[in-house]
């Protein structure tokens, strides 16, 4: 499941475009409490906003499971907020994976903490 961990440092890395590169044209993503985004474009866009409103972020992965077509990973994410201080929260992600790209994540996350 070495692309899982690919995954994870790349979108550590802040890079929106670099994270499209490992979706399928056709990814949907599930992010949080957030309506479904349809489109490795639209994802894009969605990982771009969202690394505008953090300094930082890091995934350490507690668990990972491979399942038939994908996995599911917990993960404890430390994020680095705009004033520098960091925030840790629980993530669970979980991914269909086919023809070498991710075609479906979700990410079951509360952010709140990360904007209190």
């Amino acid at each position: 499941m070495d692309w899982v961990r690919k995954f994870f440092a790349t979108a550590d890395s802040l890079d929106a475009a670099a994270v499209a590169s490992l979706l399928k044209e056709d990814v949907e993503l599930h992010f949080g409490n957030g309506d479904l985004i349809k489109g490795r474009a639209a994802v894009e866009s969605t990982f771009a906003g969202f690394y505008e409103s953090i300094a930082g972020m890091s995934h350490n992965v507690i668990e990972l499971w491979e399942t038939g077509s994908g996995a599911v990973a917990e993960s404890a994410v430390t994020y680095t907020r705009i004033d520098d201080r960091e925030v840790t929260v629980p993530v669970a992600s979980v991914f269909e994976y086919s023809d070498g790209a991710i075609s479906h994540l979700r990410i079951s996350v509360d952010l709140a903490p990360l904007y209190a």
